[in-house]
């Protein structure tokens, strides 16, 4: 990676993430209907809502993956297609079948398929082995990916999206299947990285996650953000439609969990 991977916020540039009167269903069932969004560089976002409440199909219109049925969407001043290649995605960790036979340094260069399909030169190596060295992982790179701890094969998802060197890094619920302490060092890798691009994460537990971002994304069919010291119980119990438990987590951050 070069020099400008290490300052790629721009204060003064356009928004990361901007949505305008957007709106899509499916079916005539509407799932989201005239978001006004607005996200800017450097923002460390959390997106919760309840299930079916349209977070997965606003991360999915984020990402480009389908287009607004109403409205627009920009991603650094670009459509999603033009800022394809600054975004960098996590995918939910059982997205990816761990009894694969890859090792972590093969894993983390298909993160730059996008850039030379077919094989790898040796800058993308450089690029991959740099990832690896962010998160952690630089003595692991000739380990099978199989052989990783739950904290490090999500470590080593985000160095797959980390390689193609993005301005805006969007997560979906990157710690459902660890423990609490590798949650925890995950997020202060995410409050390192956001030093340097901004991040977007979809979760469920927003308790956990509260003392690390800035704003809350609410999503359940329309879009409210939040700063995080406005987010109470009263406004959870909105996002969520009804009351909403609870549930402390010990460790040092004495956060805590929602459930609908």
């Amino acid at each position: 990676m070069n020099d400008q991977s290490h300052n790629q916020i721009d204060p003064h540039g356009p928004k990361a993430i901007e949505l305008a009167g957007v709106s899509f269903g499916y079916g005539g069932r509407p799932v989201l209907e005239e978001v006004n969004l607005a996200v800017e560089q450097g923002d460390f976002v959390a997106v919760v809502g309840p299930n079916g409440g349209g977070k997965t199909t606003l991360l999915k219109l984020i990402l480009g993956l389908i287009a607004p049925q109403r409205g627009s969407v920009r991603l650094l001043g670009r459509s999603p297609r033009q800022a394809r290649a600054q975004v960098g995605y996590m995918p939910q960790q059982s997205s990816l079948d761990r009894a694969f036979p890859i090792t972590v340094l093969g894993a983390v260069l298909m993160g730059r398929l996008g850039n030379r399909p077919g094989f790898w030169r040796g800058a993308d190596r450089q690029a991959a082995h740099l990832a690896l060295e962010q998160v952690g992982l630089a003595a692991l790179a000739q380990r099978p990916l199989a052989a990783l701890s739950g904290g490090q094969r999500q470590r080593a998802l985000v160095a797959r999206a980390l390689v193609g060197e993005p301005r805006l890094l969007l997560l979906d619920e990157p710690t459902s299947n660890v423990d609490v302490q590798a949650e925890e060092e995950f997020y202060d890798l995410l409050l390192r990285l956001n030093q340097r691009m901004t991040i977007v994460v979809v979760t469920h537990d927003l308790g956990f996650v509260s003392p690390y971002v800035r704003h809350v994304v609410c999503v359940n069919r329309q879009v409210l953000i939040h700063p995080t010291s406005d987010v109470t119980g009263e406004v959870i119990s909105q996002i969520y439609g009804g009351p909403v438990n609870m549930v402390r987590h010990d460790h040092k951050k004495n956060g805590g969990c929602f459930h609908g």
